[in-house]
């Protein structure tokens, strides 16, 4: 075996310039074949690490859109409306609903409704109370109001120790030193048939009062 070794080894020695002609191409294709696969191997990392960051972006979006479809779930509310509208009552709803909605559901509104001060375009909201006004009622609503803004106005000037003669009722008017039943009934008497007293000095046109008895009133009323 040993011989048979040596017997090798010796032609190769004897051949080697023959052997290096020989394996140069053979070590130049090696070489080639190596450099061609490890660049198909960058591609496909980078082709691979380009798939990744585009199943990212689309998983983002898929979270994204999970998000919106949460904000515009809808959800049940209930209005109740009255007034002129056909069909008064309780209304079950969707949140976004519009009050011209609600309306349509109420059957409509009736011929002497009065929707100049209301918004038909606004959103409802749960529990809300909506009241469609029409002519009587709106009537009604400013002779109360228009009360409440003359007591308002007699509170007040009784408040600062003075009587409002434009708008104070005969026992008020009887509030003030020397004016009886007769003068408060005469000063109604005129601010309805002439008008308002524009200063207070103008109570001198009632009959019976005069200069000497302005003297005496004059700290206590106000127009």
């Amino acid at each position: 075996m040993e011989v048979y070794i040596k017997k090798v080894k010796d032609l190769i020695e004897e051949n080697k310039d023959k052997l290096k002609i020989v394996a140069l191409p053979f070590i130049v294709v090696v070489a080639i074949l190596f450099f061609w696969f490890s660049g198909n191997q960058d591609d496909d990392i980078k082709i691979a690490k380009g798939e990744h960051k585009v199943l990212s972006n689309e998983t983002y979006e898929e979270k994204d859109l999970d998000s919106v479809n949460k904000v515009d779930v809808k959800r049940e509310i209930y209005v109740d409306i009255g007034g002129a509208v056909t069909k008064p009552g309780v209304y079950k709803v969707n949140t976004g609903t519009r009050l011209f909605q609600v309306i349509e559901m109420a059957g409509g509104l009736l011929g002497n409704a009065i929707t100049d001060d209301i918004n038909q375009a606004k959103e409802v909201f749960d529990g809300e109370k909506v009241i469609i006004p029409d002519e009587t009622s709106q009537k009604i609503s400013t002779e109360v109001s228009n009360e409440n803004n003359r007591n308002y106005g007699n509170n007040m000037s009784e408040a600062n120790g003075k009587i409002n003669i434009n708008s104070a009722d005969s026992a008020t008017l009887q509030e003030i030193p020397g004016i009886g039943p007769s003068k408060a009934d005469k000063i109604i008497e005129y601010r309805t048939n002439v008008g308002p007293f524009k200063t207070i000095e103008d109570i001198k046109n009632i009959s019976g009062i005069g200069d000497k008895t302005f003297e005496t009133i004059k700290e206590f009323i106000i127009v």
